[in-house]
This record gives C-alpha cells, sequence and structure tokens, in this order.
C-alpha cells in the first residue's frame, strides 16, 4: 500500500472516529414518552385513567388520584391500588399527617386515615373541584355552581360564595386568608367571615392557585394566563406560551412549577417563567412536590411524572397542535369504561442549522476519504 493509499485510509479512520463520537454529543436529545433528559421521568403507576390530583405527607406516602374513583398510593416502594368505595371522579387531594381528604363527582367528600375510607357529608351535591385546608379543622373545598364548603375532619357545611360560576381550585395561608379561582374574571377571596371578589388583569378562566405566602401566590389559567398577588394587588405575568395552564404549586417564590395542556411545564426561578421538558405530551392536571428535587405531575391517560431537579432547559414552544383531550372545563360522567390512553405525538428536540451542517461536513468528508480511496485502488 502506498503513501498517498495509508495517508487516506487514516483520514478516513480518523473521520469515522470522529463522526461516531461527536455527533451524538452535539445533537440535542429528545425527549422520549417515557421521560426525558431534563429531570422529568414517566412513573408506571398501573392505571390509564385520568389522573387529577396528586398530594402525599412523605416519599413514602404519596397519592394520586382520578377518574372513576381511581385512588393509587405509593408506599416507598411501589404503587398499591387503594378502593374509596365510589366510582365518582376525584378532582382534587389535601392532608396532614394523620388524614388524607378526597373530593370530587356529585358533592363526593371522603378521608381516609390510613386504613380506611369514610364518606364525609360536603353539604353540596355539585362536583367539587379542589380541596384545601390548614389543618384538620379548617378545610375548604370548591367546585361546580361556585359552591364553597367548610368544616373539620367530621363534616362540612355550605358557604355563600357570592358566583355561580364553577370554581376550579382553592389554597389559603389560614382559614381567615384562602383564595379560590374558577370560570370567571375574579379571583374570590375568604377572609374568615365572607368570600369576596378581588379585581383582577384577565378576562381568561383560572384554574390552580397556589403561594408560598399571603403576599406572594400565583394563579394560572387558560391560553398562558400567569397572575401574581403581592398582598396588595394582581398582575399578569410573562409565560412565554399561549397552552392552557391546570394547576400551579412550588416550594418557594423562586421554586414554582405550573402544568398544563399537551404535557406542558412550567418553571418560575424567581425572575422569570422557562419552558421545562416534560417528555410527554398528554395533559397534565395536578403536581405537588416534596421538594424543589422531588415534584410529581399528574395528568391525562393515567400519566405520572416525577421531577428529580434537573434544571429547566429554557426553548421555545414546541409548535405542535394539541390533541383533543378531556380539559377540567367539563365533568366527566362516570363509566365503568377505562378512559383510552391517546399515543403520544412522535416527541423530538429542535435541532440547530449548525449541527446539521457540521453532519453534512463529515459526511462530505467522509465520501471523499472513500472516493480518494477507490481511485487508488481502481486507478
Amino acid at each position: 500500500m502506498g503513501t498517498a493509499m495509508k495517508r487516506a485510509a487514516v483520514i478516513l479512520s480518523v473521520s469515522t472516529l470522529l463522526a461516531a463520537v461527536c455527533l451524538p454529543m452535539l445533537l440535542p436529545r429528545p425527549c422520549s414518552a417515557d421521560g426525558g433528559p431534563y429531570g422529568w421521568n414517566r412513573v408506571s403507576v398501573g392505571t390509564s385513567r385520568e389522573l387529577r390530583a396528586v398530594w402525599g405527607t412523605g416519599i413514602n406516602d404519596i397519592y394520586v388520584a382520578g377518574d372513576f374513583g381511581t385512588v393509587k398510593r405509593f408506599n416507598g416502594f411501589a404503587w398499591d391500588s387503594l378502593y374509596p368505595g365510589s366510582k365518582d371522579a376525584l378532582y382534587g387531594a389535601w392532608g396532614t399527617a394523620d388524614d388524607v381528604f378526597f373530593v370530587g363527582g356529585s358533592g363526593i367528600a371522603l378521608r381516609f386515615d390510613g386504613s380506611n375510607w369514610q364518606e364525609i357529608g360536603s353539604g353540596s351535591d355539585s362536583d367539587l373541584r379542589a380541596v384545601w385546608g390548614n389543618s384538620s379543622q379548617h378545610i375548604f373545598a370548591v367546585g361546580a355552581g361556585g359552591a364553597t364548603v367548610y368544616g373539620d375532619s367530621g363534616g362540612w357545611s355550605l358557604l355563600e360564595s357570592g358566583t355561580n360560576n364553577l370554581l376550579y381550585s382553592v389554597w389559603g395561608t389560614s382559614a381567615s386568608n384562602v383564595f379560590a379561582v374558577g370560570a370567571s374574571v375574579d379571583i374570590l377571596h375568604y377572609n374568615g367571615s365572607a368570600w369576596n371578589k378581588m379585581f383582577i388583569p384577565t378576562n381568561q378562566f383560572l384554574f390552580g392557585v397556589w403561594g408560598s405566602s399571603p403576599d406572594d401566590v400565583f394563579a394560572v389559567g387558560k391560553s398562558g394566563t400567569i397572575l401574581h398577588y403581592d398582598g396588595h394587588s394582581w398582575s399578569a405575568m410573562s409565560s412565554k406560551v399561549s397552552r392552557d395552564m391546570y394547576a400551579v404549586w412550588g416550594t418557594a417564590p423562586d421554586d414554582v412549577f405550573a402544568v398544563g395542556e399537551y404535557g406542558l411545564v412550567l418553571h418560575y426561578d424567581g425572575s422569570e417563567w422557562k419552558l421545562m421538558h416534560s417528555g410527554v405530551t398528554e395533559n397534565l392536571f395536578g403536581v405537588w412536590g416534596l421538594a424543589p428535587d422531588n415534584v410529581f405531575a399528574v395528568g391525562f391517560g393515567g400519566v405520572v411524572l416525577h421531577y428529580t431537579g434537573e434544571e429547566p432547559v429554557p426553548t421555545a414552544t414546541p409548535s405542535v397542535t394539541p390533541k383533543l383531550q378531556p380539559t377540567p372545563t367539563a365533568s366527566p360522567t362516570p363509566s365503568a369504561t377505562a378512559s383510552p390512553t391517546p399515543t403520544p405525538a412522535p416527541a423530538s428536540a429542535d435541532v440547530p442549522a449548525w449541527v446539521w451542517a457540521l453532519a453534512a461536513v463529515f459526511v462530505l468528508l467522509l465520501c471523499g476519504c472513500g472516493f480518494l480511496i477507490y481511485r487508488r485502488l481502481h486507478g
């Protein structure tokens, strides 16, 4: 083999090695249906039914709940099925160290003490969409027709809310400082004796509310709407997205998560909201966690995601058309048939043009080396 042949063979070998090593490092990693490379991973809990709520007391005691009375509990090792004795859809969950409360269709309210289920008289026959309390003695639930109920672990009674609009979420800091949001142009505030309407700078429906303190409250809703309350007034925040957001939760003023339509997950770091890669395309209806690096999200088709603390990656909103999926705007009719699991759209990462250009250079270099060897062998 001549000197030129040897040189060509060396160039071809080196080029092939560089292509094999460098290209996988340069190409962005796509998020698959089983989770992405950005901290969110899909968890199998053994159901394909819509999951609407998630809550827990610790890493060995986490609950997800949803349609047809579905309740799953993580005991630290596996997800067990619980049987509350009701087939009503369960939309909300909240609890204390001793009891977990679930609310749902037709005014159902359930209490679980770790072993036994008890149905609580809610005082309402309207669908209840959310529940929150600051102790087992002060529990609030909200729902359809402006229903607001209040009570303790023994029983609840109706409060006059002043609205007939559907209320989706409730959260507060005490029994005299509670916020409720829903299908209206107002946010309701409970001061310990009555609900009052608050002015907000939007005409969009709101689906979720959460805060870190009385002067740091977030509300999320339709078309990328995010509002913030500073203790005096509500102001609009830029989400940089146009998709609906169904729930919000966080650990601190600079660590807030919002989830929503078509696998949408946003994170707020105290200065701006950033889009995160969830790795799924299903609607996400609930979010809750134990710590900044231990967060769960639940949604359509039995989706459960677990976040383990990777930094969010700023990116443009994916330009895809969301599939038609049930949203919290309508109460599903209980049925014995499980909800179908949609086939996720192919997930992919946006590959910059310079990466493709570099890949083309590698390919051309390989082709050139191959052609040179061919000429030497047959010339």
